[in-house]
């Protein structure tokens, strides 16, 4: 589960805030809605914290999954970010501003619902006696996937003019 929730974590802060956001240039193919960019980079940071809030109350409400399936989830979550790069370089017409949105719900409800499953399945996986240590080392693989997907970030900004 430490493996997993530090692909979580790593995939999540590789993309976001820093890229999916303001990535995500607004080309306007939402209909009748006009927006400048800025307005466009609030409503995907918006959606971001409101579904990842709904990601994270999940597990209460949903069948979780458990060890491997959890731990392949969270790979083929991977996706989005695949999804998040096809939508700022408009690979094809169906990756316009309604499939960015879609794909900024489906990453950020993921990171959440995920996240929220390894952290909690982690230390219930050990002996109780284990537990203490097994939530240290849960807590350091969080830890480990942030650094890790921020530093790696940089990589895939683009300079400041």
């Amino acid at each position: 589960m430490a493996l997993a929730v530090f692909v979580v974590f790593f995939v999540t802060f590789l993309v976001f805030p820093s890229v999916a956001p303001y990535g995500l240039v607004f080309k306007g193919t939402l209909g009748r809605i006009s927006m400048t960019d800025d307005w466009w980079s609030e409503i995907l940071l918006l959606l971001f914290n409101v579904f990842d809030t709904v990601g994270r109350t999940a597990p209460a409400f949903l069948i979780a999954l458990t060890g491997k399936w959890l731990l392949g989830a969270t790979f083929v979550r991977s996706v989005t970010v695949v999804l998040f790069v096809a939508c700022a370089k408009a690979w094809a017409p169906a990756f316009n501003d309604i499939m960015a949105l879609v794909v900024m719900i489906v990453f950020s409800i993921t990171n959440g619902y995920f996240a929220s499953l390894c952290m909690m399945s982690g230390p219930q996986g050990v002996q109780p006696k284990d537990r203490q240590k097994a939530g240290l080392i849960m807590s350091l693989a969080l830890q480990l996937g942030i650094l890790t997907g921020s530093n790696v970030s940089f990589a895939f900004k683009p300079p400041q003019t």
